[in-house]
């Protein structure tokens, strides 16, 4: 029974480290933020431009 749950422990633990190396390379780099805020708020600034055209 205890080397049930051991094995167990084993294969959660290795499922965990997995996720974490997937985590970390799913992370967006910091500056990715902030382009799409720029994009975004510049092409918000340009109301009159979006109407006209």
């Amino acid at each position: 029974m205890v080397g049930a749950y051991e094995a167990r422990i084993d294969k959660l633990e290795r499922e965990k480290l997995v996720l974490s190396e997937r985590l970390e390379n799913t992370v967006p780099p910091s500056g990715r933020l902030e382009e799409c805020m720029e994009l975004a708020l510049r092409f918000l600034s340009n109301h009159w431009n979006i109407y006209k055209n």
